[in-house]
């Protein structure tokens, strides 16, 4: 499932030392995932804001970022919270990404998850990023078939040809 897709992906493209940048509060298997492949997790802490419940300090992820970083994962909708990335808040993560050449990995795995007309924004809508980006779903959820364990990441050729090394071992 995603978990998988987003463990392999880890392991693939994480090296020992390498610095991975998460939202806090964050779904604690990504801490995990990060750790095993060697990596060092990076907190950006999230905000409490009255009118949404959460929202990105912008200046705290530009800040985290440092010569190591070489990823940001986003859980999005977010796992604990429930917070929806705005507009503004991944296009934010994007120009991040792209001046500092970081990989995006996008746990998208509760898309369908969203209230109050909050709208759900993909990675995939901005091509611009397409190079830089791994997107991980998951069906599991959704469609009610979480024994199954069903997913899929989706990235450039080169990336997912490091993954399948993984996967096949």
């Amino acid at each position: 499932g995603a978990m998988e897709a987003l463990i392999i992906a880890m392991l693939a493209l994480v090296d020992p030392g390498d610095e991975v940048i998460l939202f806090d509060p964050s779904y604690t298997s990504h801490i995990e995932q990060i750790k095993l492949a060697g990596g060092t997790p990076v907190f950006v802490k999230l905000v409490r804001d009255s009118a949404r419940g959460w929202k990105m300090d912008s200046a705290a992820l530009e800040d985290s970022v440092t010569a190591k970083t070489k990823a940001i994962i986003v859980c999005n909708p977010a796992n604990p919270t429930g917070m929806v990335f705005s507009k503004d808040e991944i296009e934010k993560i994007i120009e991040v990404a792209r001046e500092r050449g970081l990989l995006i990995i996008a746990d998208e795995t509760y898309d369908f998850l969203t209230y109050d007309n909050v709208p759900f924004i993909s990675f995939v809508s901005y091509p611009e990023i397409q190079d830089q980006l791994i997107i991980c779903r998951s069906f599991s959820k959704e469609y009610a078939m979480t024994g199954w364990r069903v997913g899929f990441a989706c990235a450039r050729a080169e990336i997912i040809t490091e993954m399948l090394k993984i996967h096949d071992a």
